[in-house]
């Protein structure tokens, strides 16, 4: 995992589990005078000497916090050398998000005591750590390494990782696979996998929706129904004139509808521009596992399809304001929204990296600007966010701005996430400036706000150039924005 928050000379490599073992999880002996066991209560002290020991210094209950967040339940795991009682080896098992491309987790922060080197405890804890992602039922795991890190290499090829190749940078990474590979003596072969958009993990037709509204409401059943949009997480349904039906497609956007059925409804009333508070809620049945919901149908096309009027910028500030407000404690944790860039430098510096030998978007200016975004303080206290505010999921009907829609990544933080969408909404300058005059922000937090649309517009060009044109475009546009744009 890369740790520095500028931009390395090489991108980091990328290891999965393969498919073919998802069935046959890894399990190793331990060596005796060693105890494995999860991560507790009291293991702070010991774990940031343990990182200090493997080569990286600095770490506090401050930066452990986020990995805690997206750590898996009893997802993290520790060595003990029982005769010192000391903490030798660490690793985490981290919940992914979609932003990587390919749905799964992270096998992160692998530490081994150089003093304890030679017993295999690297191979052990990342064993644990693969078991438990299996025990959970992911099906895509994987890991960030880099070429240096020969021993480790050597743990995770033994354990059974293999290469993976991004397909925007294939050649160049290909060919560091092989030196890799030569230096330790083994064979190569490296699968490619996708990097659009995820698959569906459960069909969803018009016809299993007509049965599971005739089944669970029937008096919307003889409604008009047709499909509108299959997204990364949800598949969309109009029913009638005024309704929608909106399903996950995918197990990690579950989560995602709950929070938008328990938190829409009491937020809608303090909101400046409306938002799909569900109507009614479906819950699983007919071999469908998960909760669903009935949405109010709001009038309008996403706003990649027809911008705002510049005349919007003052409105839409607006409604930001509206939104950003003091959540309460039990808000939803989202551990890759409205949190401190440089927990997002290592993904979005790798993607940016890729995307430097395939597009001339990756500019100095934009990489400038993602530096100064690094280094800006967060200067205000954190509060409720959208969490994915990029044009599709803003409407817009003549040129105004008629509501915002898909909440799943509905959180608290750092407002600035939000605030991105400035710049991935607005092709007029000034409009960008109406909109953060409006709004009242420090530069720090304009700086953090350009910070966040360089990361959506990395994620979406990226993405999109591997199967999602209108994606492709809007992270393009953002780029070409937020590299010409003079704010303050």
């Amino acid at each position: 995992m890369i740790q520095s928050t500028e931009l390395s000379t090489e991108p980091q490599l990328r290891m999965i589990w393969p498919e073919q073992r998802l069935a046959t999880p890894p399990i190793l002996p331990l060596p005796a005078g060693y105890v494995l066991r999860t991560y507790q209560p009291g293991d702070e002290e010991p774990f940031f000497a343990l990182m200090a020991l493997a080569g990286w210094p600095g770490w506090n209950a401050e930066k452990l916090h986020p990995w805690l967040i997206r750590m898996l339940p009893d997802g993290g795991f520790v060595i003990i050398h029982a005769a010192s009682n000391t903490l030798v080896a660490s690793a985490m098992a981290l919940r992914d998000c979609a932003e990587f491309g390919i749905e799964g987790g992270e096998l992160g922060w692998l530490a081994v005591d150089p003093a304890h080197t030679g017993q295999g405890l690297g191979a052990i804890v990342s064993a644990a750590v693969t078991r438990r992602f299996l025990e959970h039922g992911y099906r895509h795991i994987h890991l960030y390494t880099e070429s240096r890190r020969l021993a480790a290499l050597k743990t995770y090829l033994k354990l059974g990782y293999v290469a993976y190749l991004d397909p925007p940078a294939m050649p160049a990474v290909q060919e560091r696979w092989h030196t890799i590979h030569q230096q330790l003596a083994r064979p190569f072969a490296a699968p490619v996998l996708p990097t659009g958009t995820p698959p569906a993990e459960y069909a969803i037709d018009t016809a299993f929706v007509a049965r599971l509204l005739a089944d669970q409401h029937p008096d919307l059943a003889d409604l008009p129904l047709q499909i509108v949009d299959a997204g990364w997480d949800n598949a969309m349904f109009r029913l009638g004139d005024h309704l929608s039906v909106r399903l996950p497609r995918r197990a990690a956007a579950a989560d995602l509808i709950t929070h938008e059925q328990t938190w829409l409804p009491r937020l809608a009333d303090h909101l400046t521009l409306p938002i799909p508070a569900p109507y009614r809620i479906g819950t699983p049945a007919d071999g469908y596992p998960w909760n669903w919901s009935i949405l109010p149908w709001l009038t309008g096309v996403a706003a990649d399809q027809s911008e705002p009027y510049a005349t919007q910028a003052r409105p839409f500030a607006a409604f930001l304001r509206s939104l950003h407000r003091p959540a309460p404690a039990d808000a939803p944790a989202n551990p890759v929204r409205g949190v401190p860039l440089e927990q997002r430098a290592a993904v979005v510096e790798a993607r940016m990296q890729r995307l430097a030998t395939s597009t001339s978007l990756i500019t100095p200016t934009i990489q400038r600007i993602w530096q100064e975004a690094l280094a800006a303080p967060i200067d205000i206290p954190p509060t409720w966010l959208h969490g994915d505010l990029h044009p599709r999921n803003v409407l817009v009907e003549a040129g105004i701005i008629t509501g915002i829609i898909d909440w799943g990544d509905i959180t608290s933080g750092d407002c600035a996430t939000d605030l991105a969408a400035i710049w991935m909404l607005f092709a007029d300058a000034n409009a960008h400036q109406q909109a953060l005059s409006a709004y009242t922000i420090s530069y720090a937090t304009m700086q953090r706000a350009k910070g966040w649309a360089i990361l959506f517009g990395v994620v979406l060009l990226e993405t999109g150039l591997a199967d999602n044109p209108r994606n492709a475009l809007i992270g393009e546009r953002t780029l070409c924005r937020v590299a010409a744009s003079n704010e303050f």
